[in-house]
């Protein structure tokens, strides 16, 4: 039974219309407009340039927990993937 929604039933939209064989896409299609400049905030505007160094130092900083949870998941894993090959040899 499907499920019941308070939303109204869409209408029927009428078809795209579509070029004829002969006309291209662009013939069809209403003249662009022109786009306002909006101004860049002044955060955006002040561009800061690292060395590579620098960028791995930041990077290491930032993501130095994921890397020791990594480390803690990989451990964890191996050491449940070896219990299960001593009970496989143990069992079976």
């Amino acid at each position: 039974m499907a499920k019941k929604t308070r939303r109204a039933r869409a209408t029927s939209r009428p078809a795209p219309v579509r070029p004829a064989a002969g006309e291209t896409q662009r013939e069809t299609m209403p003249a662009p407009t022109t786009a306002v400049a909006r101004p860049k905030p002044a955060s955006a505007a002040v561009a800061r340039v690292m060395t590579m160094d620098q960028a791995k130092e930041a990077f290491r900083q930032e993501y130095r927990y994921v890397i020791s949870d990594l480390r803690t998941t990989g451990i964890l894993a191996g050491a449940l993937f070896a219990t299960m090959v001593i009970l496989a040899l143990i069992l079976g």
